[in-house]
């Protein structure tokens, strides 16, 4: 199906960048945030290797930076995400995503081990720049609740306050 449509991932990875480029550009006082986790489905059965693109492109760029729409201790993310990636995580912004599924204890033991695992540098997390909780909990069993979540951000700021050394 990829075929027909004439699906090319490098074409997919340009079109994020040329976006990300587009809108640091018309808001010049604005990061700018590409989300994703995957995506990028190889046509030859050899990796693109899109994380690292992005990153290495995000170097090169400033006010880009990377996300992950779920934040999953039980599943962390691999180096070639720019969020967990050592040579990454000084130089570029981080903002990963806690989602209804997120909350659940299949995926975190609790809301401390999420935080810790948002805050904490390579390679047992992912040294994030920001964290965005959505305003609901998924169906459960759930490890923490949105309401434990508004009391807990009271009292753990977020520690990483320095802008990365672009």
């Amino acid at each position: 199906m990829l075929a027909t449509a004439k699906y090319d991932p490098y074409v997919y990875l340009q079109a994020i960048q040329d976006n990300l480029r587009a809108a640091t550009t018309a808001a010049p006082t604005l990061l700018a945030f590409i989300y994703f986790e995957g995506g990028f489905v190889s046509m030859d059965g050899r990796s693109v290797k899109a994380g690292e693109k992005l990153g290495d492109w995000m170097l090169l760029h400033r006010r880009t930076g990377a996300g992950t729409p779920d934040l999953q201790p039980k599943s962390p993310k691999l180096p070639n995400h720019p969020c967990a990636n050592p040579r990454l995580q000084s130089r570029i912004p981080c903002a990963p995503a806690v989602e209804a599924p997120d909350y659940a204890l299949s995926v975190t033991e609790s809301l401390d081990q999420t935080y810790h695992y948002a805050m904490s540098p390579a390679p047992s997390g992912l040294r994030a720049s920001f964290v965005t909780f959505s305003y609901n909990a998924g169906p459960g069993p759930n490890a923490f609740t949105f309401a434990q979540v508004s009391h807990y951000i009271q009292s753990h700021p977020i520690l990483n306050v320095e802008p990365p050394t672009w």
